[in-house]
């Protein structure tokens, strides 16, 4: 909740339970939630005590224990502690689901495992969460589902 310039966070019954004192707020993600200080993102626990220190230009949530950070205009991912799982080396990247995270490349999209390794070259003009094995994926103006191999389940435009 915003109170002036400042975001904290309350507890169902309205009450604050960690105090307005950050610039922008996001929800809490596995845990931890991502907050600015000074121009720099970073990540803190329940009880509003930082678990990662604001370093970070922008930030995405966790999802299956990692998080895209920016540094230096690059994306990358850190696990809960703050460490480089996959140095920042994406051009966008976006929050892991279902062991998946789609990243981008120059104009296109892939998909990378927890290492930062591809497992999905970058392909698509957009890619979308993989959701029950599965995720939708556009080729021009026109969007498909792919399974987690990367095979067409349902081609773009059919």
């Amino acid at each position: 909740m915003k109170v002036g310039d400042k975001w904290g966070y309350i507890d169902p019954s309205g009450k604050f339970v960690i105090n307005p004192k950050y610039d922008d707020a996001q929800g809490f993600h596995d845990g931890l939630a991502a907050v600015q200080l000074v121009g720099k993102w970073g990540f803190i626990n329940p009880e509003g005590n930082f678990e990662i220190n604001p370093q970070f230009d922008e930030v995405g949530g966790f999802g299956d224990g990692l998080a895209p950070g920016k540094q230096n205009g690059m994306w990358g991912y850190v696990d809960r502690k703050g460490n480089w799982v996959a140095h920042p080396q994406f051009d966008d990247a976006f929050s892991f689901y279902e062991g998946m995270a789609s990243v981008q490349s120059g104009d296109l999209r892939g998909y990378i495992n927890p290492t930062g390794k591809y497992v999905i070259d970058p392909r698509f003009d957009d890619a979308a969460d993989f959701s029950d094995q599965l995720a939708a994926v556009r080729v021009g103006d026109q969007w498909g589902y792919i399974d987690r191999e990367g095979n067409y389940v349902l081609r773009p435009g059919k």
